[in-house]
């Protein structure tokens, strides 16, 4: 979807950070490291948002995600609506904290949600119709969002997203639905994301960090510090381009 009325308006004092990338990049654990960091580092807390999963994970619950995963065809639009009605929900809530001079993380985005829609559409598991109304859905809902000034990109090859994802499974019960998740869906999924994120930094600023390594959680915390000063000093000079509503 093309977006081509935008003015450039201020920040507010407050800063949103989704974090996006692959199933299993390992989106979470960072969310966790940066917020940890700017809480530290402003003295406030920074909150964390988690995409709605299973009952063994943070966040909201989905209810759909095991149905999804056993009959792709008959739950991917009403799984995609679920998720789409929920991103809204927190992204609304991140920029009215942000105006507040509040801070947030996110492990995801209604952004990136959108490259799912776009793969279930080319494999056949919705139809163009759906697909299409999703997009018309998702565009009416968003037109007053404000785009995130940074997104962190954990950027990471298919076999290692799958080799995080293997142990996921291993060690959360409730993920054991994403065992039917391939190397070549990983990889199709990740051009998905390489083609979101070239159409993302027209709009803000996209940080890609490369996360195929392994790192305990202080290498983890050491790089969302890192991050988090070079974040600090490009905000003295944004802008964000903010969607007119015609």
């Amino acid at each position: 979807m093309t977006i081509s009325n935008f003015r450039l308006v201020s920040y507010p004092s407050g800063i949103h950070i989704p974090v996006i990338g692959c199933i299993s990049a390992g989106k979470t654990s960072f969310c966790k490291a940066l917020s940890k960091v700017i809480s530290a580092d402003t003295g406030k807390p920074c909150r964390t948002m988690f995409e709605p999963a299973t009952e063994d994970d943070e966040g909201d619950r989905n209810p759909f995600l095991s149905l999804y995963y056993k009959d792709m065809p008959r739950w991917a639009f009403t799984i995609q609506i679920f998720l789409l009605n929920k991103r809204l929900e927190q992204t609304r809530l991140a920029q009215a904290m942000s105006m507040a001079g509040e801070n947030s993380v996110a492990d995801s985005s209604i952004w990136s949600d959108s490259i799912f829609v776009s793969k279930l559409e080319k494999s056949g598991d919705l139809t163009k119709d759906e697909a299409d109304c999703y997009f018309e859905l998702f565009h009416n809902m968003s037109r007053e969002i404000l785009y995130p000034q940074v997104f962190v990109y954990l950027h990471v090859s298919p076999e290692k997203a799958v080799e995080r994802l293997n142990k996921r499974m291993g060690e959360k019960a409730g993920r054991s639905c994403e065992s039917s998740i391939s190397v070549s869906y990983m990889s199709e999924l990740i051009e998905e994301y390489h083609e979101l994120t070239s159409n993302l930094s027209r709009f803000s600023h996209v940080i890609t960090l490369e996360w195929d390594e392994d790192r305990t959680p202080h290498q983890i915390e050491q790089v969302a510090h890192d991050l988090w000063v070079q974040i600090k000093a490009m905000r003295k000079t944004m802008t964000i381009p903010c969607q007119i509503s015609l």
